[in-house]
């Protein structure tokens, strides 16, 4: 991942402040020196599954809460009226403009965002007679993982739900997604899985629910992305939630770098498949 600066965005504002690196010219009040936290400092492998006939064993690598450390000298321009004290106060004026309390820290390539991590500042350190004033700002992100903020949309013209390959390859972490399909006929249950190794499989049956089964024109909705699990149909303009329906032992389907192929079952079109890169670190 390239990335020429690095902004703190209050949460559900446009206040921001810019930490920039590259600033040989040394005008920007706000001088990131370093900042701790943007590496997988903790791979954990967390068991999913057995493979098909009790072949080999699945883990999904996941990481646990990461603090990110920002350490920020402050540099004022006295003529323009900035003062050390004014741009430390400009800091707690974005922490606590956030009406949520989360910041965001995004790390940007040149004007693009290219992803950001959110969280709760926890510390906030500034020593007042230093030679040379810094504040030191502690962030604790519950969701360690590096989001790009636009989703990536799949082109689906053509592809065919029974042989599908969705390829990821920016990410360097696997991640959830969203998709939907709809039926083409009426059938009581829907499945999707890893279409080579067969490693996941993800099923839902209507069988002895109340609406019996999937019929032509339901839209079935699912996401897996973190925070964010849900599995509905919309039947009709009526949305019913269908988590009590998941297939024992499935498991939420994921996309990883590279080429992902995936079969659903039969008796479906894709309505659309998106995703947000994601990354392990910086």
């Amino acid at each position: 991942m390239r990335v020429t600066s690095v902004d703190i965005y209050a949460s559900n504002s446009s206040n921001f402040i810019s930490l920039s690196y590259r600033d040989p010219a040394s005008k920007n009040p706000f001088q990131v020196k370093s900042i701790l936290g943007l590496d997988a400092d903790e791979i954990t492998p967390k068991f999913y599954r057995v493979g098909s006939g009790g072949m080999g064993k699945y883990y999904d690598l996941t990481l646990s809460k990461r603090d990110v450390v920002v350490q920020i000298a402050l540099n004022p321009t006295f003529a323009l009226g900035k003062s050390y004290s004014g741009l430390r106060d400009e800091l707690y004026k974005l922490i606590s403009s956030s009406r949520t309390g989360v910041v965001q820290l995004q790390f940007k390539d040149g004007a693009t965002t290219v992803a950001a991590v959110s969280g709760f500042i926890t510390k906030f350190e500034s020593p007042q007679f230093a030679q040379s004033p810094e504040v030191q700002l502690t962030i604790e992100c519950g969701d360690p993982m590096l989001r790009a903020l636009a989703e990536t949309v799949v082109p689906i013209a053509g592809l065919n739900p029974q042989s599908t390959v969705v390829t990821d390859a920016l990410s360097t972490a696997p991640h959830g997604f969203r998709f939907g399909v709809k039926f083409t006929a009426s059938t009581v249950s829907f499945s999707i899985k890893d279409a080579v190794a067969a490693s996941w499989t993800f099923a839902v049956d209507l069988t002895g629910s109340p609406l019996v089964q999937f019929a032509a024109d339901d839209e079935l909705r699912l996401s897996s992305e973190y925070n964010n699990r849900y599995l509905h149909l919309i039947r009709g303009g009526v949305t019913t939630h269908l988590v009590d329906r998941i297939v024992p032992n499935s498991v939420w389907p994921v996309l990883f770098p590279g080429a992902n192929p995936l079969v659903c079952s039969n008796l479906v079109q894709w309505d659309h498949i998106k995703h947000f890169l994601t990354y392990w670190g910086v």
